[in-house]
């Protein structure tokens, strides 16, 4: 039930049309998708929410904090976009 209705929220509403709604949409669908085993779906979207230009959604540390994120910890491609979107984030060494 939620998961359709996360499915539906970010079909009538993407972030490509709405990146504050649609991107809080999208992140809760991923949310819900990793809490009942969707991790394929899940890490798609994560990864979509960190490549975004206002990340204000998602963040590497709500990633590594918030314990609806629990069900991925272990997954090398969660840990792998950590890394990845962590370091985008860093200023440049002087």
């Amino acid at each position: 039930m939620a998961l359709d209705a996360g499915r539906r929220a970010t079909a009538l509403l993407p972030p490509s049309q709405d990146v504050i709604v649609g991107g809080f949409y999208l992140a809760h669908l991923a949310a819900v998708e990793a809490q009942v085993g969707e991790m394929p779906s899940a890490l798609n979207h994560i990864e979509e929410l960190l490549a975004m230009p206002a990340g204000h959604v998602l963040s590497t540390a709500s990633l590594r904090f918030d314990p609806a994120w629990d069900p991925l910890r272990s997954d090398p491609r969660f840990k792998a976009l950590l890394v990845k979107y962590s370091a985008a984030g860093r200023a440049p060494a002087r």
